[in-house]
């Protein structure tokens, strides 16, 4: 299963091979550090929320032991790129992508049937910043198609009592999140803050966060992380 269209090329990272959109949105170091980040125990029943081409599912099915992960990517043209990618690696036995909303997955999963909540997702609000002409790299970048708000509620939604829920975000809408989270009744419990060198600034940071958690946070030491 190698073919792909003219305008899509096909990456290597680790032992996975991605396609991508050669002008679309592509998988970068935040993916990356979010699924070295997420605790995931053997048997987990995992959410990917905005999915993309697959690339966090591609990863967590093939490092961790988790019993399934389920995809869900609200642009058809990403959602069909990342059901080729798992097959492309032979992951359909662990991995299913859902072309769909993640708001609403009352539609589509009745409470509570996740153990883990992962997600990578638009950094910037609406307004803020340039549009990227390309709508799929808008979608992805921007708050278009969901907010933080919606992926936090949804998350509630999708997990288990005492539940995990792993985001990978900016460090300047750091207080929306945690702030989102204590709002949804998701305790942030780990955060780390990930640098491109030690004289930069933090330009990531990782947040772990338990569905009805008690209130006790620590900080990890950074992580010094250099881009693709």
């Amino acid at each position: 299963m190698s073919d792909i269209d003219a305008d899509e090329r096909i990456d290597e990272f680790e032992s996975l091979k991605v396609i991508q959109k050669i002008a679309g949105p592509h998988f970068s170091m935040d993916a990356i550090i979010l699924t070295k980040f997420v605790s995931i125990k053997k048997g987990d029943n995992v959410a990917d929320l905005g999915t993309g081409t697959g690339i966090i599912s591609l990863l967590l099915a093939s490092s961790t032991e988790a019993e399934r992960i389920t995809a869900i990517e609200i642009q058809g043209e990403l959602a069909d790129i990342a059901r080729r990618n798992v097959l492309l690696n032979n992951l359909e036995g662990k991995i299913d992508v859902i072309d769909g909303d993640l708001r609403l997955v009352k539609e589509y999963f009745s409470a509570g049937q996740f153990d883990v909540v992962v997600s990578n997702p638009p950094y910037r609000l609406t307004g803020s910043g340039r549009l990227n002409p390309n709508d799929l790299k808008a979608i992805a970048r921007h708050e278009i198609k969901c907010t933080l708000d919606d992926i936090l509620k949804s998350a509630f939604y999708l997990l288990k009592e005492h539940g995990k829920l792993a985001v990978v975000y900016r460090p300047d809408r750091l207080v929306d999140l945690i702030s989102g989270c204590r709002h949804h009744n998701l305790e942030p419990k780990r955060i780390q803050f990930v640098y491109p060198a030690l004289e930069r600034e933090a330009n990531l940071v990782l947040l772990e966060a338990v569905k009805n958690g008690n209130r006790e946070s620590k900080v990890l030491e950074p992580l010094i992380f250099v881009a693709l």
